[in-house]
């Protein structure tokens, strides 16, 4: 049981680093998303709206910011980024 359970996992891992930067580039104008306190948009528009769980998170603390770094709003990007770092690193510890 606890094998599937990791291949599920594993084959999850693509998707959730593709919803994560999908959430990172939609998120990223602070006069677009739907709250403008990060902690909140992280909490709200991702891990609820994606029923993202705390293993997702871990998945989600290693992504690679590069790709978007030619975004215009990249500083914004990396801002919310280091928000779900500063919440959520020790939790999943």
């Amino acid at each position: 049981m606890m094998r599937e359970v990791i291949n599920i996992q594993r084959h999850m891992h693509p998707i959730i680093q593709e919803v994560y930067g999908r959430f990172l580039v939609e998120s990223s104008d602070i006069e677009e998303r739907e709250y403008a306190d990060p902690k909140q948009e992280i909490e709200v528009s991702l891990i609820h709206q994606s029923y993202i769980s705390p293993k997702d998170i871990e998945i989600c603390l290693a992504y690679d910011l590069t790709p978007l770094s030619a975004n215009d709003n990249f500083v914004a990007i990396k801002a919310l980024h280091q928000s779900l770092c500063d919440t959520y690193a020790e939790a999943v510890d």
